[in-house]
């Protein structure tokens, strides 16, 4: 299993992007570098925490459970996952890497379609923090690539920077998973959408079948 530390060390000695606040640079080095900031701060390992704070609070039974699981219980939920590839190659080693996705050191886990709507109702609604955190993640401030826009730290959709007929159509906050996983709230109609193309090469598609998803919303919502 990789470690935060592991992956802080990796990145110790390199020089620095920009200024703090100059530019904009989507880093994982840097949430890496937030969770042992909270694991400092609050005395007590990431992944308990998040059990803890989050997944309970929010009823999200499916994710809670492999919040720091332990060897005997990975060999019990591997086979629950469903596939996903990194690349374009038809193998994967679940049990090899199920250690890493036990919530603590910042690589994420296994969560369901119904936890992640469940955790954004109770995100949205003010239950998990104050509203007012929830806007300022999700208010765009820097643009990743045209259409795909970052607040502090959640994604903000502007499908009109993928095409202009596109402009008008509904803006949800959320964020994007490197297998083409989307987790989205659309505030004015108070709907969600959770997609899973399982595979990094498939995020085209994904994008494709969001948009058919968000043209819906926009006229039925």
């Amino acid at each position: 299993m990789w470690t935060i530390a592991e992956f802080l060390e990796q990145a110790r000695h390199l020089p620095p992007f920009a200024r703090p606040g100059e530019r904009f640079l989507y880093s994982d080095t840097g949430y890496f570098l937030l969770i042992r900031i909270i694991e400092e701060a609050r005395a007590g390992g990431f992944g308990e925490q998040l059990r803890t704070s989050i997944f309970e609070p929010a009823g999200m039974n499916d994710t809670a459970k492999w919040a720091n699981a332990n060897s005997r219980q990975l060999d019990e939920f591997v086979p629950e996952l469903a596939p996903f590839w990194f690349d374009k190659s038809s193998t994967v080693d679940f049990r090899a890497f199920a250690p890493n996705l036990t919530w603590g050191n910042g690589l994420g886990g296994p969560s369901s379609a119904n936890d992640l709507v469940r955790f954004q109702r109770e995100l949205h609604s003010g239950h998990l923090c104050n509203t007012r955190w929830v806007r300022l993640f999700g208010t765009p401030r820097s643009r990743f690539r045209p259409g795909i826009h970052y607040g502090t730290g959640m994604v903000a959709l502007r499908f009109g920077g993928f095409f202009p007929l596109l402009r008008g159509y509904p803006e949800p906050t959320g964020g994007l998973g490197y297998t083409a996983t989307h987790m989205f709230h659309y505030p004015r109609q108070q709907t969600h959408v959770v997609l899973n193309y399982h595979a990094h090469h498939r995020m085209q598609a994904s994008f494709q079948m969001h948009i058919r998803l968000a043209g819906l919303i926009k006229r039925y919502g």
